[in-house]
């Protein structure tokens, strides 16, 4: 999954293409097979964890981060991809390999969403860290996990903005009150 991958219809409803393409690869044919700037460490490492759809969360879950913090906050958290004085946007010399290594790195992660932009909500920074997770074993397991999770968010908004509703009642009714 990478961004190209994600489009929106006419009738504004997302969808997803290319799930499930990504295969075990070695290090030379990778760039046929997925982008490695959203490769999954397993895509890259048998010995990281069998080949699942854990790998196409792992990379929505690269999106989403890319998406969320935006593309000069996302070159700045993984400086040992992106050149700094780099003139493209994206592509710099020998950056496949760099996101090989990023990728397969246990000790090079993403900060969360929420710690770099303190307005974000914790909850879909927290799905997004669950998402990017490098350990196999401690990766948000399922799509349906996923979407329990964003469902949950939605109700608890849609709460949070029935209780704002209920409050801001209340005090027009005071000031009613008050001014009568």
């Amino acid at each position: 999954v990478k961004p190209v991958n994600i489009l929106r219809s006419k009738h504004s409803q997302w969808k997803l293409t290319d799930f499930g393409v990504a295969r075990l690869a070695t290090a030379e044919d990778t760039d046929k097979l997925a982008s490695a700037k959203y490769a999954a460490p397993e895509l890259l490492n048998r010995a990281l964890g069998p080949e699942t759809a854990k790998m196409d969360l792992y990379s929505l879950g690269i999106v989403a981060y890319e998406l969320a913090v935006g593309r000069a906050q996302f070159r700045k958290q993984i400086p040992s991809v992106f050149d700094p004085n780099a003139t493209s946007v994206d592509i710099t010399v020998g950056s496949q390999e760099k996101w090989l290594y990023w990728h397969g790195s246990p000790t090079m992660r993403l900060t969360p969403v929420s710690q770099l932009i303190p307005d974000f909500p914790k909850e879909i920074s927290d799905i997004i860290e669950a998402m990017t997770e490098k350990q196999f074993e401690k990766r948000v397991g399922t799509a349906e996990e996923v979407l329990k999770k964003v469902a949950q968010l939605g109700d608890r908004s849609f709460a949070r903005a029935r209780n704002a509703k209920e409050e801001e009642q209340q005090q027009s009714k005071r000031r009613r009150l008050y001014l009568a």
